[in-house]
């Protein structure tokens, strides 16, 4: 009898390791926790037509932008600032303006957002509007995500490593990081 007791007590120790262990691995990442949040999202999941013809839309307008009609672009701090640091906004230069229009000419969006902090907010400025267009960039060690808001709904793309690379060396230059 005492023997069965023992084993049973052991049986569920190792069941009770088993769900923690799975339960830290699935709510944190690299230190950061991230909350997927699917549930918001789950008309549009169903009905992927209609974010597909979403998506193509806000990336028309973007597209069809007259180059001559941007004024500036700039990338602020925030999310994640360390005590005593202030926000900071710089404007980019001509060269870095073209990086991150490339990089977000050559992105795709999903639904499916990690719903993470942003650390740099990368604004486009118009002469009809400031702040026209903006995204988040959340950094994390196993990678960045852009983030805006198509149709009040929150979406993500995940970037390459020549993308993060051509991030870093803006954010680098104006931030130090």
């Amino acid at each position: 009898m005492k023997k069965w007791l023992i084993i049973l007590l052991i049986v569920v120790f190792i069941l009770i390791g088993f769900l923690a262990g799975f339960l830290i691995y699935q709510y944190s990442s690299n230190g950061r926790t991230v909350t997927y949040r699917n549930d918001l999202y789950s008309n549009d999941l169903v009905d992927s037509a209609k974010l597909d013809n979403e998506v193509k839309e806000y990336y028309s307008s973007l597209n069809n932008f007259n180059t001559s009609n941007i004024t500036t672009i700039e990338i602020v701090n925030g999310g994640f600032l360390p005590e005593g640091e202030t926000l900071k906004k710089v404007t980019l230069n001509k060269e870095e303006m073209y990086s991150i229009f490339n990089i977000l000419e050559n992105i795709t969006f999903s639904s499916i957002t990690c719903d993470g902090l942003a650390d740099y907010f990368i604004k486009i400025n118009t002469q009809e509007k400031e702040n026209a267009y903006t995204y988040g960039l959340e950094m994390y060690n196993s990678g960045y995500h852009i983030t805006t808001v198509i149709n009040e709904k929150s979406n993500e793309a995940i970037l390459s490593s020549t993308q993060r690379n051509e991030i870093n060396k803006i954010i680098n230059k104006y931030f130090g990081k």
